[in-house]
């Protein structure tokens, strides 16, 4: 899993988390990928959640809506976990968590960033 410690960005513009993962068995699973987004403690009930079967065809509805404030930033299917976070504010300042759990996997894997608001 492999996410960018520190993102800089201007008060009012979007900002990219980047969050991605590979997991050996990752081909050829077949069931749910969940991204979840977290905020200052790792253990905080998130505020973020997606998921996709690993096997679908589906497109990314649901997850990436042009609307929201938060939204994913790539394919769950391919490893990309990123958060779009449109008009951040200085009340985005802080540390966000990513965590993918997979369906079948008593794990979960998780890293933090931390977001600078300037």
């Amino acid at each position: 899993m492999a996410v960018s410690p520190v993102v800089f960005v201007p008060r009012g513009e979007d900002v990219v988390l980047p969050c991605s993962f590979t997991h050996p068995r990752q081909q050829h699973y077949s069931g749910m990928i969940t991204v979840k987004w977290l905020a200052r403690q790792s253990n905080a009930p998130p505020f973020f959640i997606c998921s996709v079967r690993n096997e679908s065809m589906e497109g990314k509805r649901g997850c990436a809506e042009s609307q929201l404030k938060y939204s994913t930033y790539g394919d769950l299917r391919r490893g990309e976990l990123s958060l779009l976070i449109r008009r951040v504010q200085l009340g985005d300042n802080g540390t966000f968590f990513c965590r993918v759990e997979m369906e079948g996997l008593l794990q979960h894997f998780q890293k933090e960033t931390q977001l600078y608001v300037t």
